[in-house]
């Protein structure tokens, strides 16, 4: 009825598994929106069954769908690299260290797992610098000669991957190529303005 148009409220039309809380609003007589009360969870697959207190006003009497009904929020992705040369405390040497930026917050230990590097096609060790679950995660590269020359370099994550509070795994396996510059070459990555609260 009129009465229910342009109304949230917690009537139990559609019930989504895993379970998602949110309240529900009739636009039109056969367009009923959902409103979740909190974001979804990452690289998660739902299942939405229709009640019937979706028919109460009307003259039908049972709801069929054809297909199940399903979708997913979207996979993890490895978004971004940043790439710089930093000082390391033990050795007093420029080591590289590489920042993976992705599209949520992942696990550096489940990471580690997963994460191969690639200097000039070999096998690199490295440390993960980041302890907390973070959606950027730095790596330090070990035992990379400093020469005056840029090194062709493969981050490859295989599949399996899950982000933090996630169901779905990575299917595929992701893999970045991209070239860290030499350590004797200056290489300005941002600038920013800054005032010093004097004025002219």
């Amino acid at each position: 009825p009129d009465s229910l148009l342009n109304r949230w409220d917690s009537i139990p039309y559609v019930e989504f598994e895993p379970k998602i809380s949110g309240r529900f609003r009739w636009e039109h007589g056969d367009e009923l929106i959902f409103s979740p009360s909190g974001p979804l969870s990452p690289a998660t697959t739902y299942k939405a069954s229709i009640n019937n207190e979706v028919l109460a006003f009307t003259k039908y009497n049972k709801v069929s769908v054809d297909e199940p009904l399903e979708f997913h929020t979207p996979e993890l992705k490895l978004e971004n690299s940043n790439i710089t040369w930093v000082l390391d405390d033990a050795t007093n040497k420029a080591i590289p260290q590489v920042d993976l930026y992705f599209n949520y917050v992942v696990t550096p230990a489940a990471l580690k797992e997963k994460l191969k590097v690639k200097l000039d096609e070999q096998e690199k060790d490295y440390s993960v610098q980041t302890i907390n679950n973070d959606r950027k995660v730095s790596i330090r590269l070990l035992n990379v000669k400093t020469e005056d020359r840029d090194y062709n370099t493969t981050v490859i994550l295989d599949k399996g991957l899950v982000p933090d509070g996630g169901k779905n795994a990575t299917k595929e396996a992701i893999e970045e190529k991209f070239t860290i510059p030499s350590p004797y070459t200056l290489t300005v990555t941002n600038m920013e303005a800054r005032h010093d609260g004097l004025s002219a």
